[in-house]
């Protein structure tokens, strides 16, 4: 088990999705005592699950290999659920929307060059400003 904070597990997922080259879904446990992430590749059986208790975040049941040699053609998918909530902080704590792709790219290290991981960032940092502020 790992305690980490909300950047921190941010962190960790976008390493995770990286690593997988696909997005990972997010499911509720029962009661909502924690959150599940898990490859969305089908099949798959990487994942890891959160709790969450006053502001620190505990990573726990961690498996990272990805199975992906089913040769499933993977279609059009949401961007990163890690990259939707680091872009919304970056937004929402007062960085520039139209630099927010490119300082989140620096900070994790991410290869622009490589279009299958680009492909986990697709979605506009508009899309992600106006889905953000309607669901405050």
């Amino acid at each position: 088990m790992i305690s980490v904070d909300l950047e921190e597990l941010i962190a960790f997922g976008i390493k995770q999705e990286v690593k997988g080259g696909v997005p990972y879904r997010r499911r509720t446990g029962s009661p909502k005592q924690y959150v599940t992430y898990s490859c969305s590749y089908p099949l798959c059986k990487a994942k890891f699950r959160v709790e969450e208790q006053n502001g620190v975040f505990t990573i726990s049941k961690v498996n990272e290999e990805h199975c992906h040699h089913i040769g499933v053609e993977m279609g059009s998918h949401y961007a990163s659920k890690f990259y939707q909530k680091w872009i919304e902080l970056y937004i929402k704590n007062g960085g520039k929307q139209f630099l927010a792709q490119k300082a989140f790219f620096d900070k994790f290290g991410i290869d622009t060059n490589n279009k299958e991981t680009m492909k986990l960032f697709a979605q506009s940092t508009d899309a992600l400003k106006h889905k953000f502020y309607r669901l405050d």
